[in-house]
C-alpha cells in the first residue's frame, strides 16, 4: 500500500518531526516516529513527545493505510526535499515485515519502524473542549519556537490561534491549550499539556 505525496505536503509531515519525541533520549522508542493514516481520502499526520502534540491534515487520493516513518527515514525526507528544481513527489510504501520504504527525488529509503502501537494521540485534538472560563497564562518559548518550524503550502505557518482548553474530568483545572495555524486551510494544529505552559 502505497501514500503518494506532492512535496508541500512532504515537507509538511517531516516539519512535525520537532513534536517527536528526541531519539537519542527517548524512553519510549515509539514516541521518534511519525504516524501517517489516510482514510477516506484523508491524510492525517502525527508526532507528539507525550506532553505536545502536533497533527498535520490534508486531502489525498489512495489508499486506507497506517504507517510510521522513523527518525532516520525523516532525515532522509528532509534531506531529499531539499532538491532544487521540478516541484518533488514522495512516494511513501509500506511492504512486508512493516517495512517502510520512501522514494523521492530517485533516491529510496527503507526502514522498520518498533513494533510497540503507537498512543491514539488525535483523538487528543478531535476530543478536545474549549474552557469555559478564560484565564492568562504564560507559553514556553520552546513550544512557540516549534510552532515556528511548521509548514503547509509549502509555506511557515506564522499566524496562529490559540485556545484555552476546557478539562472534562475536573473543571476546576485546565485542559490543554490547542494552538490551529491560520491561512494554512486549517491544516496544522498542536496541542500543549497546562503543566507546560508555564516557562
Amino acid at each position: 500500500m502505497k501514500i503518494e505525496l506532492t512535496k508541500n505536503q512532504a515537507l509538511a509531515v517531516t516539519g512535525l518531526a520537532v513534536f517527536a519525541d528526541n531519539p537519542r533520549s527517548s524512553y519510549t522508542p515509539v514516541l521518534t516516529e511519525l504516524e501517517l493514516k489516510v482514510r477516506d481520502n484523508t491524510l492525517t499526520a502525527v508526532a507528539t513527545d507525550r506532553f505536545c502534540v502536533a497533527q498535520y491534515v490534508d486531502e489525498i487520493v489512495g489508499d486506507d493505510v497506517t504507517l510510521r516513518l522513523t527518525s532516520e527515514m525523516v532525515k532522509f525526507l528532509a534531506t531529499a526535499l531539499k532538491t532544487k528544481g521540478m516541484p518533488l513527489n514522495t512516494t511513501i510504501e509500506l511492504g512486508e515485515d512493516n517495512k517502510v520504504t520512501a522514494t523521492v527525488a530517485g533516491r529510496t529509503y527503507t526502514d522498520t519502524p518498533v513494533t510497540a502501537k503507537y498512543p491514539d494521540v488525535n483523538s487528543l485534538i478531535q476530543n478536545w473542549i474549549a474552557a469555559t472560563e478564560l484565564t492568562a497564562l504564560s507559553l514556553n518559548a520552546e513550544f512557540l519556537a516549534k510552532l515556528q518550524k511548521l509548514t503547509a503550502n509549502g509555506e511557515k505557518a506564522t499566524l496562529w490561534r490559540f485556545e484555552h482548553g476546557g478539562n472534562a474530568y475536573n473543571p476546576a483545572k485546565p485542559g490543554p491549550l490547542k494552538a490551529t495555524a491560520l491561512k494554512v486551510d486549517g491544516k496544522l494544529t498542536a496541542l500543549i499539556q497546562p503543566n507546560l505552559l508555564v516557562a
